[in-house]
């Protein structure tokens, strides 16, 4: 069964009115007609069961049938990444999305190559990839997007929330799940086991500068290798998140 996005505000009084791109994507795309029941997420973690009973160029009312809350599961993976040139960082969010990160945030490292005058309106472009990520991986959340900051900041609101791993080459650098198996990677709430928290950062194009890996040392973040080969940054993102999830959900030996 079809499975799309619907903002929240959308619904009320035991319905949905559907309007906007939403409805664009149902009615001309889908071809929903009248009768025709389909699911819907609000991105917040519930699920609906709707059947549309009306369908005209400018919206479509549909009646909850039924819907069904859903918890977040398994480890939350945050990705802090300095996005890249052009089209890659859309990329990097609508696949680390559909793998399940639950956060991103868009760091302005040093060494950067997008400069901060179109922040808000990419922000909202990414926000939108990842609610039609949501709907395509069968997600119930929209992970946040959240600001752009810059690394020193972005490591520290990191360390506050749990364990974090620094993606760069380099003798000390450990595997994503021998990072997160280490005995000193507690959860949150202090006791043995896997983190409940992980926020996996990944550079720029130039990597991280000398002065940006000494805050993570000493916010005590893990430096972690994503194997032998050189990737793009888009293409480590979505490396590092998977490897974190699995990890994360992994039994111990």
């Amino acid at each position: 069964m079809d499975r799309v996005f619907v903002p929240a505000e959308a619904f009320t009084d035991g319905r949905a009115v559907i309007s906007g791109p939403e409805r664009h994507h149902l009615a001309d795309v889908l071809r929903v007609h009248p009768g025709e029941r389909f699911l819907a997420t609000d991105g917040c973690g519930r699920e609906y069961l709707l059947q549309a009973e009306a369908v005209t160029r400018r919206e479509i009312e549909a009646a909850i049938v039924e819907t069904r809350d859903v918890a977040a599961d398994g480890p939350q993976v945050s990705l802090a990444i300095a996005p890249p040139r052009g089209s890659r960082m859309d990329f990097a969010v609508e696949k680390s999305v559909e793998c399940g990160v639950a956060r991103i945030v868009p760091l302005r490292a040093e060494r950067s190559v997008l400069k901060g005058k179109k922040d808000s309106a990419r922000a909202e472009r990414w926000l939108r990839l990842a609610r039609s990520a949501v709907a395509q991986s069968g997600r119930v959340h929209v992970p946040e997007i959240a600001p752009v900051v810059r690394v020193g900041e972005a490591l520290t609101d990191a360390a506050a929330r749990g364990r974090v791993l620094i993606a760069h080459p380099g003798p000390e650098a450990v595997s994503i799940p021998e990072a997160l198996s280490a005995p000193e990677a507690l959860s949150v709430s202090g006791t043995p086991g896997k983190p409940e928290s992980v926020t996996v950062f990944i550079g720029p194009e130039g990597g991280f500068t000398d002065a940006e890996l000494e805050e993570g040392r000493r916010i005590g973040a893990t430096r972690v290798s994503l194997g032998p080969t050189r990737l793009r940054t888009e293409t480590a993102a979505i490396v590092a998140v998977t490897l974190a999830l699995a990890a994360g959900t992994a039994p111990r030996g």
